[in-house]
């Protein structure tokens, strides 16, 4: 069972909520809005992935991507909606194997 949260803050709100596949696939669906500032949040434990929206224009390097996980090097850097996705994903993925 994933026993993480997604916290998303988009300057307005901050919404907390349990983390799942199908959640993150509906938050970071190709023609969802996503407000530049926005952030998005994994959290669980110790371990967290951060993704900043940086640009609303839909291009490749769309967020800044960051944290601390059990992988040996934290993901860094610009990427595109796809990778935060990807991304998110392993995260999860990762947390219901432990």
């Amino acid at each position: 069972k994933v026993r993480m949260n997604l916290r998303i803050c988009d300057g307005e709100r901050e919404r907390k909520m349990p983390a799942s596949l199908e959640l993150l696939e509906q938050v970071l669906a190709p023609l969802v809005p996503i407000r530049e500032g926005t952030e998005m949040t994994l959290v669980d434990g110790e371990w967290w992935l951060a993704a900043l929206a940086v640009s609303s224009t839909g291009g490749d390097e769309e967020f800044l991507l960051s944290g601390t996980t059990s992988e040996p090097v934290a993901p860094s850097g610009r990427v595109g909606r796809s990778e935060v996705l990807r991304q998110f994903r392993q995260f999860v993925l990762a947390s219901v194997r432990t």
